[in-house]
């Protein structure tokens, strides 16, 4: 009887867990409804997502009272073509989806022969309509030109509104292979720890001691396609946090072909030794730090910490 009530618990406690793993979404929803020229919702009308990168189109059809709702996608820039018997094919050739984002995006369609297409060209609206959530997006255009330290795309966290960084070790709490010191953030003064999602997985885990959590992987920022920091009012979806939440989202494929490579350096002798310690007479002390954009070994005689990208 003992072990068949372990037996039971331990599978009702995978059950939990596996949901918590697939609630916790970061990818992207498009929402929202389609109506003939009186506003009267069309039912069965065919709604066509398409990713202008990769040409992957997703299809659903609107239900009797014209609502639509497209599965989870990738972030990115899509086009939203909508047709109907009777109806001119309606299309919006730009939305841009960000990690994270529920955007509600509506139709209203014209008679006509389906065979005629209108095209609408404006943005979609930049007001979050479908989602109670708030916080900042952290986009590539920002990872890719902001300087950071370490080359460590999570420190950028801190330019988001109501965020302030405190890392645990200085400058070395920032380098992507020292566990303890990234994770300093106080979002809107909360003191409770943060969630940190990579892919909509939890890429948290908890000290030896007990005592905190570090960030167990830290992609290099050439991966990162951008990531959200929710301060609060976030979804019930995201729990296992006092503080905030922040998900980062890892580049997809597209249709054309790209890469990088970089090796970046650091010595003593290309800085300037500080005021007070020439002064005193105390020369800058030996620094060297390599870090090059592929994996390398850790720390030898002469070269110093090389980062594992």
């Amino acid at each position: 009887m003992k072990f068949k009530v372990i037996f039971v618990g331990l599978v009702l406690g995978f059950c939990l867990s596996a949901g918590i793993i697939q609630g916790q979404e970061s990818r992207a929803i498009i929402t929202g409804t389609v109506t003939d020229p009186q506003g009267a919702a069309i039912p069965g009308a065919r709604v066509e997502v398409k990713n202008l990168a990769t040409n992957v189109a997703t299809t659903v059809a609107t239900s009797e009272r014209g609502l639509y709702s497209i599965p989870p996608v990738n972030p990115g820039n899509y086009s939203v073509t909508v047709s109907a018997p009777g109806f001119k094919a309606t299309v919006q050739s730009n939305v841009e989806l960000r990690v994270g984002d529920r955007k509600e995006v509506d139709f209203k369609l014209e008679l006509g022969s389906p065979t005629e297409m209108i095209t609408v060209t404006a943005d979609a609206t930049l007001l979050e309509t479908a989602s109670a959530s708030v916080g900042t997006t952290i986009g590539r255009e920002a990872i890719a030109n902001l300087p950071m330290m370490g080359r460590n795309p999570f420190t950028l966290a801190r330019y988001a509104g109501g965020v302030q960084y405190n890392p645990g070790r200085a400058s070395s709490g920032e380098r992507p292979f020292d566990n303890g010191g990234m994770e300093g953030f106080t979002i809107n003064g909360s003191s409770g720890r943060n969630e940190f999602l990579l892919d909509g997985v939890p890429n948290t885990a908890n000290t030896d001691t007990g005592t905190g959590t570090y960030i167990t992987f830290v992609p290099p920022p050439d991966a990162v396609s951008e990531f959200k920091v929710s301060s609060n009012l976030y979804d019930s979806e995201y729990g296992r946090t006092g503080g905030g939440v922040i998900s980062l989202n890892l580049k997809s494929g597209t249709n054309a072909y790209h890469g990088s490579a970089y090796w970046y350096q650091r010595r003593n002798g290309w800085n300037a030794n500080d005021t007070s310690s020439n002064r005193a007479g105390i020369p800058l002390a030996r620094f060297r730090w390599n870090q090059p954009g592929d994996p390398g070994r850790r720390s030898g005689p002469d070269s110093g910490d090389l980062q594992r990208c």
